[in-house]
């Protein structure tokens, strides 16, 4: 369409020639455009017959033509592996030219694949199956260049990944690289599990050659799709290795993944290990964490990050990404696996580190180690089960009642949760005797030593109730903001009777450790891009670093912005939004906040 454009420029500069009649400059521009344009659908379709770099695996020959001289060049025949039986080996050849002849329609339609899979399929597809792994992905790091591993045993690892509707390529991509990369001696198996995925096969390849891979290779399927974290806890209780990597199906695994791995676990069984997790964002490599990035997590469970020492070597982490790491299946046993009564999609990376670090074991982070990690450019709800919002309060709250054995951090954290209530507790009292057993304690010493970053909460400073002279905040309404779509706002209301579908939403809290105003247990209030009225946005708990953040100042009974000189105020219709904090009317609606101390068995979220 561009170049139609362009051709259409031309056009109009040849109408301008004066010394060409007027009647004739119309045919000529028509038919030059129509020329120009036969032209162009040429070159287009001998770029996409011949001049196309081919998908790893085809054979065929490339046959090109030019001022009537045919050409032919033989293209060698692809490489077979050691893991690949005669059925496989066909199969792949036959899906190199399948993916080649579909890659042009997946660009065409590309904004439909990223708003159904999230993924960008076409420029995947159009990758080589196996490849070198990129420069900018391998750790060019001296420690890492200097280290040998020629004491490691040789040991049976079984490398294990599930997934739900998923593209396929990027499946067959992941067990490829784990089989090219691992050599025999330390593979025992690679377990592909499909968690009842709804979307077929549209290559009717992939799948055959799956199960053709084997005895190397082992294809499961649930026949009803069970979420994530059940399809991750299924998955680990399949292995039969001495040591269990658990991936996600969209990675890549770099050569000598293993070794600086094993040289951890090897030493201590009871350790978890994590490579560093490389972010294959389209087609612009992007690491996402790198070698000072510690994963962690708080009180209310939630995600944090650190800062880890230079220069390559293994450091300890609170938690894990969750997107790769080795365990012994020994432990595994010990800990009963993850996601014992967790649902959907959520928590169980901070599970393995909460239970590996009570339960006398270790995580740590190499790397060393690296695995490329294929994102989606969105995050599509492609993982069934309880929704979203309960996953948010049901995993986390089970975990805490189950291993916390802090009575003081337990009880600050279920102040987040008091609005869900475990129905079945049978999986409390299960891991409530697994941690007696296995003698799992010292939350606060785990919380000192290992995540000494982290802010434990007070009675005193955990937050409040944050209130208005003349009324409460209150979450009202969706507000539709011009060129942007309707936004969950906050709004004073002045009898204190706010409804909203039926609730009352009378405890909007402010937290001094987080600094943030939460209108719930998930959404706190945004500064966002200045709009007005502000709006509510999912927690993010990045205290001064975030659009979340507001200091109270008690003396002046304001709300400020940080680091903005902005103060909460309210518009003629009682939406908050943010005005100089000098405004002098600002004191007719002045904030106070009540600690929640005073009332701590009295607060409910709703």
């Amino acid at each position: 369409y561009n170049e139609y454009k362009s051709y259409l420029r031309v056009g109009r500069t040849c109408m301008k020639f004066r010394f060409i009649p007027h009647r004739r400059k119309k045919f000529l521009v028509v038919g030059l455009v129509w020329w120009m344009g036969l032209v162009h659908l040429w070159a287009l379709h001998q770029y996409l017959s011949s001049s196309v770099p081919k998908h790893q695996g085809s054979s065929v020959n490339v046959t090109n033509t030019w001022n009537g001289v045919r050409l032919s060049r033989p293209r060698p025949a692809p490489t077979r592996y050691w893991f690949e039986s005669d059925e496989a080996y066909e199969l792949r050849l036959q899906l190199a030219q399948v993916l080649e002849g579909g890659v042009s329609m997946k660009m065409l339609f590309r904004e439909h694949y990223l708003r159904t899979t999230g993924y960008d399929e076409g420029y995947y597809d159009s990758l080589p199956l196996i490849r070198e792994v990129p420069a900018a992905f391998k750790p060019n790091i001296t420690f890492c260049e200097n280290h040998t591993y020629d004491h490691i045993k040789p040991t049976k690892i079984s490398i294990v990944m599930h997934y739900f509707n998923e593209p396929l390529s990027l499946v067959l991509r992941t067990v490829y690289s784990a089989l090219r990369s691992t050599p025999p001696a330390f593979l025992e198996e690679v377990i592909v599990l499909d968690d009842g995925s709804t979307e077929p096969d549209e290559t009717g390849l992939i799948i055959a050659i799956l199960r053709a891979l084997a005895p190397h290779v082992r294809y499961e399927r649930n026949t009803v799709a069970s979420g994530l974290v059940p399809a991750r806890r299924t998955v680990l209780t399949m292995a039969t290795g001495e040591y269990v990597f658990l991936v996600d199906a969209h990675v890549e695994l770099h050569d000598g993944w293993y070794l600086p791995l094993l040289n951890i676990t090897q030493e201590n069984y009871r350790a978890v290990v994590a490579p560093v997790i490389n972010l294959y964002y389209h087609h612009i490599p992007k690491m996402v964490f790198n070698d000072e990035i510690r994963v962690q997590f708080s009180v209310f469970l939630n995600w944090e990050t650190g800062r880890a020492s230079k220069g390559g070597a293994p450091f300890t982490s609170g938690a894990i990404m969750g997107g790769a790491y080795l365990i012994a299946r020994r432990r595994l046993q010990e800990l009963d696996y993850i996601g014992r009564g967790l649902t959907g999609y959520g928590r169980e990376n901070i599970e393995v580190g909460l239970k590996s670090w009570l339960c006398g074991g270790e995580v740590w982070t190499v790397p060393c180690s690296r695995v490329t990690h294929f994102s989606a450019l969105r995050t599509p709800e492609t993982h069934p089960g309880r929704p979203v919002s309960d996953n948010i309060l049901h995993n986390p709250k089970v975990l805490a009642e189950s291993f916390f054995d802090d009575e003081h951090l337990l009880r600050v954290a279920r102040i987040r949760w008091q609005s869900y209530t475990i129905t079945d507790n049978s999986t409390v009292e299960f891991n409530r005797k697994l941690a007696s057993s296995l003698g799992c304690g010292g939350l606060r010493r785990v919380f000192q030593t290992i995540m000494p970053e982290i802010e434990l909460f007070t009675d005193e400073d955990s937050g409040g109730y944050l209130l208005t002279v003349n009324g409460h905040l209150t979450q009202l309404h969706e507000t539709a903001v011009p060129g942007r779509a309707p936004t969950r706002t906050i709004r004073v209301v002045r009898d204190g009777k706010g409804v909203y579908h039926g609730q009352v939403w009378k405890n909007v809290r402010y937290t001094k450790t987080y600094l943030d105003i939460r209108a719930s247990t998930v959404f706190c209030l945004d500064k966002g891009l200045g709009l007005d009225p502000l709006y509510l946005h999912k927690c993010t708990y990045t205290g001064k670093q975030g659009n979340q953040a507001f200091i109270y100042h008690e003396a002046e009974e304001k709300m400020q912005a940080y680091p903005k000189q902005l103060c909460l105020d309210v518009n003629e219709d009682n939406d908050l939004k943010l005005s100089p904090c000098n405004t002098p009317h600002l004191p007719k609606i002045n904030f106070l906040y009540k600690n929640y101390s005073e009332a701590f068995r009295k607060m409910k979220y709703v």
